[in-house]
């Protein structure tokens, strides 16, 4: 099995030894040389980690040997409450982490929308996280935010969700989620946009809120990402969403913070424990 990357030699290597191959791949990571599109259908299952991902391969390619299984994490569902040390506050957190190619986590949107939430809610506090440079000079005048600018362990990452009450993760597109899923997965809600994959995890008004937008026009350019060249960016469309439809979601959550943690621990727990059986099972029968 190999995660993002085609390597078309070991799976003619393996498949001569009688031995079952499996790619996982994301959009970012699909080659588009058309002779290496070509050997697609020599590996035995094409397992796209969500549903958009599954659909662009059989439509875009007509392949047969796909398969839809959605990642998932190996952590405890946890439940916990509203932040009781400090009521009259809201604490919001984004992990912008890389950012990842073309601001694929919509940071810089972000800190804009952020800049008017600030400065018209003092009852929220924003946390921005990340490892490389973000355009949060005209934040840094709040008293209401805190940069954390590090690369820090990943238990240390995860307790920043479990230490605020919603996060946002508003990306133009995902290929696993990681922002979306550790969140979760630590108890706390999240602002994401109503398109795949991201509305696979998050239901609208009840473990998050999902903003609306619309899918650029154009595919991305290609990228580079680690000297190495993403190529599949060519074939994915970016969905916009707009600072008015972050802010109205983010006013949301705070103002009926309470009702949502009524009931989000419950369905969240459902949906995720949900979600793995299904990832099992569907290796269960892949390995048959």
């Amino acid at each position: 099995m190999t995660i993002e990357l085609f390597m078309p030699n070991i799976f003619a290597y393996c498949k001569s030894l009688g031995i079952k191959t499996i790619w996982r791949p994301n959009h970012e990571w699909i080659p588009i040389e058309q002779e290496i599109i070509n050997q697609f259908p020599m590996i035995d299952i094409i397992m796209a980690p969500q549903t958009n991902c599954y659909n662009f391969m059989k439509e875009k390619f007509q392949l047969n040997n796909v398969i839809n299984n959605p990642w998932i994490f190996n952590l405890p569902v946890l439940e916990k409450q509203l932040n009781t040390e400090k009521p009259d506050k809201t604490y919001i957190l984004h992990n912008a982490g890389a950012r990842g190619v073309g601001d694929r986590r919509n940071t810089a949107l972000i800190c804009q929308t952020m800049e008017q939430v600030l400065e018209e809610r003092k009852d929220i506090f924003f946390i921005l996280k990340s490892q490389v440079p973000c355009p949060a000079e005209n934040l840094k005048k709040f008293d209401n935010f805190r940069y954390i600018f590090a690369e820090l362990q990943y238990e240390t990452n995860l307790e920043l969700y479990k230490q605020v009450d919603f996060s946002l993760a508003p990306s133009k597109w995902e290929g696993v989620g990681f922002a979306i899923l550790e969140s979760l997965y630590c108890g706390t809600p999240v602002l994401t946009v109503n398109a795949s994959p991201m509305n696979e995890w998050v239901q609208h008004k009840q473990t998050g809120y999902l903003c609306e937008g619309k899918y650029a026009e154009v595919e991305l350019p290609q990228h580079l990402h680690g000297g190495e060249r993403l190529n599949g960016t060519g074939w994915i469309k970016a969905y916009n969403t707009t600072i008015e439809e972050i802010q109205a979601g983010i006013y949301w959550l705070v103002d009926n913070k309470e009702e949502i943690y009524k009931e989000f621990n419950s369905k969240n727990k459902v949906i995720l424990e949900k979600r793995k059986e299904n990832f099992i099972n569907t290796w269960k029968e892949v390995l048959k």
